[in-house]
């Protein structure tokens, strides 16, 4: 399982990163990523509680996770790919 972390709203980034995601894989955004929520449609994809809340961001389709859940997922990943600009 990879981890795909989006940091950047950019949507052109957001494309590249979904077009690699596989069904076991799971995209995680990530302070400004957290903008482009309501454009994910991804089946597993995740966002930080903190990052949300900080950025006014209220899309409950996506699942929020706190900072020690993000470092389980990386620890138990196969691969961590960051996205930036």
């Amino acid at each position: 399982m990879t981890i795909h972390m989006l940091f950047t709203a950019n949507r052109q980034t957001l494309n590249e990163a979904s077009a690699m995601l596989k069904d076991k894989d799971t995209l995680l955004l990530v302070g400004n990523g957290c903008y482009l929520a309501g454009q994910v449609n991804h089946g597993n994809s995740l966002a930080l509680t903190q990052d949300m809340t900080a950025r006014g961001q209220t899309n409950t389709a996506i699942k929020l996770i706190s900072d020690s859940e993000w470092v389980e997922l990386v620890a138990s990943s196969d691969q961590v790919i960051s996205w930036l600009d």
